[in-house]
């Protein structure tokens, strides 16, 4: 659901004052998107457990922190602020409450609800912000899609992958769950 804001928020601070957790300020646009369903978050908690068994395995690659958690891609006005069904960042980055700047890798669980947003808006801003890596995860598929930015470039084609397939993530090199354990619902 997404909520047009009467008047600008003009700063993280202002946004933190609404009454609500869960909320994304996108365009000046305030999103405060519904419960996910089931299978959002069995896949996301999947997902998330995954990587955080490889990540306190390889601690310099950073950590994984699930949503509701803010990314501060922005300050100004209006601000940019998201919060990716999971992302992954360097631990000394992660501040009580939010990240400042852009994670090494974003993820986005993509509902009915959410796909618009997700595969238009939330990859172009991403790809704007510089987040080096972008995953889709699509419960219905069956799939994850990863864009990787190039330099100066917006994401290019997606690499995707099925069960069976041998995941590959450039952030987070030796990373490769079974996609069958992480769609099994």
């Amino acid at each position: 659901m997404a909520t047009e804001n009467p008047k600008p928020l003009p700063s993280y601070a202002d946004l933190l004052a609404l009454p609500c957790e869960r909320r994304e300020l996108i365009d000046g646009v305030l999103y405060e998107p519904p419960a996910p369903r089931y299978d959002h978050q069995s896949v996301a908690f999947r997902l998330a457990r995954k990587l955080a068994d490889f990540l306190d395995a390889h601690p310099q690659l950073g950590t994984a922190v699930i949503a509701p958690f803010d990314v501060i891609l922005r300050e100004g006005t209006p601000p940019k602020i998201v919060q990716p069904d999971i992302l992954v960042a360097a631990r000394d980055r992660i501040g009580e409450t939010s990240l400042a700047g852009p994670p090494d890798v974003a993820i986005e669980i993509v509902s009915e609800k959410s796909s618009r947003r997700d595969t238009m808006y939330k990859r172009d801003l991403y790809a704007r912000h510089g987040v080096p890596e972008f995953w889709l995860v699509w419960p219905t598929d069956e799939c994850i899609d990863v864009f990787v930015l190039e330099v100066g470039m917006p994401y290019g084609e997606p690499r995707t992958y099925e069960k069976g397939d041998a995941f590959r993530s450039d952030k987070l090199p030796g990373f490769s769950p079974d996609l069958a354990w992480i769609f099994a619902l």
